[in-house]
């Protein structure tokens, strides 16, 4: 709770401090950003567990990981923006939704989560009204005003000029994810996702967070993305491995899992060190003298 809440006030302090030092650039927008690409799913992740598993006043896991799915796709579709104008535009959804779960936080820490179970109005619980909500942000927010700054951009003629589909490059790779995961959790013979949703939220988490940053980077190097990501195929050889033989699908989730945290970590040293090599700069290190 004490992480999101400092993490809300203070997210807009690092750019202003490191422009103040001189140390602004493409290496502080890769630990901004991708960072953030991570926290984005771990947030309505949390929010989701102090709804626990109540039969009356919570949701279902599937229906918890579809709204981490929705909250991710919007913080997408704010970088594919970019990758297609050249300007990141975060939407005012995003700040409501920090808003909202950090007090969402505050009320299950001071009066526990039995605070959330309620009816609304009506039949409607609170939790199922939350997940009315983080759907609606994005879907009446978020995409319009990413697809209107698109057209206006091609119309302009300011962005990157990219061909209709190389604009829609950067979809396919999430989107395939996405289609994988969603039918691992609706074919799962063992029901995967309430068995252990953690680890299948994990899953999509880490792999949302590594085609987010391939997509920042190349939107920094002025390059195209890849259409697939490569993960793509262990991830769709272990659902298919899953659903022919139930009886490993607990250690095949464990597997992918601990892959993709691996595969991630690796790939976020790599570009580090090659942005630092290229900069002749050091990571985590402040010159005594602004950098010119």
């Amino acid at each position: 709770m004490r992480f999101d809440i400092v993490k809300t006030f203070s997210d807009g302090l690092d750019g202003k401090q490191a422009r103040r030092l001189g140390v602004s650039g493409p290496l502080g927008e890769l630990f901004d950003h991708g960072l953030d690409s991570y926290i984005v799913f771990l947030i309505p992740y949390a929010v989701i567990s102090i709804f626990g598993r109540d039969p009356v006043y919570s949701v279902v896991c599937f229906r918890g990981f579809l709204m981490v799915m929705s909250i991710v796709i919007n913080f997408y579709i704010s970088h594919w923006e970019k990758y297609n104008t050249g300007t990141l535009y975060l939407p005012w959804g995003y700040d409501i939704s920090m808003w909202v779960s950090s007090m969402i936080f505050i009320i299950a820490g001071v009066c526990g989560p039995d605070a959330f179970k309620f009816y609304l109005f009506g039949d409607v619980t609170f939790a199922v009204s939350f997940e009315t909500l983080a759907h609606c942000i994005g879907l009446f927010t978020t995409l319009p005003v990413a697809v209107y700054n698109v057209y206006l951009s091609r119309k302009n003629r300011t962005g990157k000029k990219h061909t209709l589909m190389g604009a829609l490059k950067p979809i396919w790779s999430l989107l395939t994810i996405i289609v994988i995961m969603m039918t691992w959790g609706l074919k799962s013979h063992n029901d995967i996702v309430e068995y252990d949703p953690r680890a299948f939220i994990a899953l999509f988490g880490t792999l949302f967070s590594n085609i987010a940053s391939r997509l920042m980077i190349a939107g920094m190097c002025h390059q195209k993305c890849d259409t697939l990501h490569w993960f793509t195929w262990p991830l769709l050889a272990g659902v298919g491995l899953s659903l022919y033989l139930p009886s490993v699908e607990r250690t095949v989730l464990y597997t992918l899992f601990i892959l993709s945290v691996l595969a991630h970590v690796h790939y976020g040293v790599c570009v580090v060190r090659q942005i630092c090599d290229h900069f002749r700069i050091s990571c985590f290190t402040v010159p005594k003298h602004k950098l010119k």
